[in-house]
């Protein structure tokens, strides 16, 4: 129990995690490369990182493992496009870049660069990146449970940067998120889809979400996807209070009247 003592006021950050989220083999890693003995891990962060671990026989790993061994990919924004990444976005708010790779064909990346000196409520980046992790999955779980067919959400997994090459930042980043493409539509088109195309019964499913305290209400961060569905990607809160009413302002009049009907 020593572990769990020691993470216990992280936990507290993430609700129900020791009963929904650590899985029982969460402390069995211990053949996990650049785990135990990843110097930038400490016995808190490994506790909370191991039940998202990108698993070892994924069939990309390799390739992944052989891009971020070559150099430190990671340490500026000069590095990660050197190693041939595609810059998809730099966020102002979270700090965060998204990122793809030609040899990881249906995934992106989501990094903290080593040379980020920036952090959001003095928290450091890496535990964003687990909240992000933490919670995609509990809204998988949601889908699930209440068999909700219109809305998706990404898999997503911590990758361990590798401790060689290092870095010459004083504070690298531990590890980065690897998550499946959601193969969005174009900003207008979900923009759209949301004002003029959306139904009844895709409100009431997000609503199912919603109500809950998961995911945003900031539809322009549920976007849809080329196969019509809708996809939560942006995980970066845990469980808080929506102010649910602020949905209203993607949908059509009518809509937007059903929507009050769900929320009253």
């Amino acid at each position: 129990m020593k572990i769990l003592t020691t993470c216990l006021p992280f936990l507290l950050l993430f609700p129900s995690v020791i009963h929904a989220e650590m899985q029982p083999n969460m402390y069995s890693q211990t053949n996990y490369p650049n785990f135990c003995d990843n110097s930038c891990l400490d016995e808190r962060m490994r506790t909370l990182v191991a039940p998202y671990l990108l698993p070892e026989e994924h069939p990309l790993k390799c390739v992944v493992d052989h891009l971020f061994s070559q150099s430190r990919v990671t340490e500026n924004m000069d590095s990660l496009m050197g190693a041939g990444f595609q810059i998809i976005a730099a966020m102002q708010n979270s700090y965060i870049v998204v990122a793809r790779h030609a040899a990881v064909p249906g995934y992106v990346f989501k990094i903290y660069l080593d040379a980020e000196k920036r952090s959001r409520d003095n928290k450091p980046n890496w535990e964003w990146l687990l909240k992000r992790c933490y919670s995609a999955r509990i809204i998988r779980l949601k889908i699930a449970q209440k068999r909700i067919e219109h809305f998706v959400i990404p898999d997503k997994w911590i990758y361990l940067l590798p401790p060689l090459p290092t870095s010459n930042t004083s504070h690298p980043s531990p590890f980065i998120i690897m998550e499946t493409d959601m193969d969005l539509e174009p900003v207008a088109i979900s923009r759209k889809a949301w004002k003029t195309e959306v139904t009844r019964a895709q409100l009431r499913e997000l609503y199912a979400i919603l109500r809950h305290g998961y995911g945003t209400v900031n539809l322009g961060n549920i976007p849809r996807t080329q196969n019509g569905q809708f996809a939560f990607i942006d995980t970066e809160f845990s469980r808080r209070r929506h102010n649910l009413k602020h949905v209203k302002k993607y949908l059509s009049k009518d809509m937007a009247r059903y929507w009050d009907h769900l929320i009253k």
